[in-house]
């Protein structure tokens, strides 16, 4: 499977390059791309030619409701221009402005899998999934 890779690689929380290499070690094809300084052309051109997006954030910081409205514009023109599987992993308790980004998202994927159980078990999504972290 070609799988577009969409993470922020400066993320020290994240175990974003295990990630890429088990998924390598599996036998995907992965393109990995910094999701704090991507083109949004660019992602779509290559989400396109790929089998799959795998995102965790989206480049969308959830540092001000204003920042996070700008960022989620972006992903969801991604999201709404790519031909191949969305998914998302979700690193992160979801709560305050994390509540808007998966009402935004959710949409528009067709699978995401959360580090936040809690939350799936309380919102009944046919596409969401708790996997958690292991770090």
């Amino acid at each position: 499977m070609k799988i577009l890779y969409l993470s922020n690689w400066k993320e020290k929380k994240l175990p974003t390059k295990e990630i890429e290499t088990t998924l390598k070690q599996l036998g995907h094809k992965v393109e990995s791309i910094d999701d704090q300084t991507f083109d949004i052309k660019e992602v779509i051109e290559k989400g396109n030619k790929s089998d799959m997006i795998l995102f965790h954030e989206g480049g969308v910081p959830a540092t001000s409701q204003m920042d996070m409205n700008l960022g989620l514009l972006g992903l969801k023109r991604v999201l709404a221009n790519l031909k191949c599987r969305k998914v998302f992993w979700f690193p992160y308790k979801v709560w305050a402005l994390n509540e808007l980004w998966m009402e935004s998202v959710i949409p528009d994927i067709d699978y995401g899998f959360l580090n936040d159980g809690t939350w799936v078990r309380r919102h009944k999504y046919d596409n969401l999934f708790h996997l958690p972290f292991g770090c």
